[in-house]
């Protein structure tokens, strides 16, 4: 949901997961996170694709 990173002034919110909002961390978290006023989404890799057996239940 978010990256946040622990300092010694408290939490500070870093980045979040794409569609999240900060209020929407806030209110999960229910911590006193510091919040810049442009907090990125992470940009996250591509999942690779499952092949075989794996992907299909037994």
């Amino acid at each position: 949901m978010a990256v946040i990173e622990p300092a010694e002034e408290g939490s500070l919110l870093r980045e979040r997961a794409p569609g999240t909002t900060v209020e929407r961390i806030i209110a999960a978290t229910g911590a006193d996170l510091r919040v810049a006023s442009e907090v990125p989404e992470m940009r996250l890799a591509p999942m690779p694709a499952m092949t075989g057996g794996d992907a299909t239940p037994g």
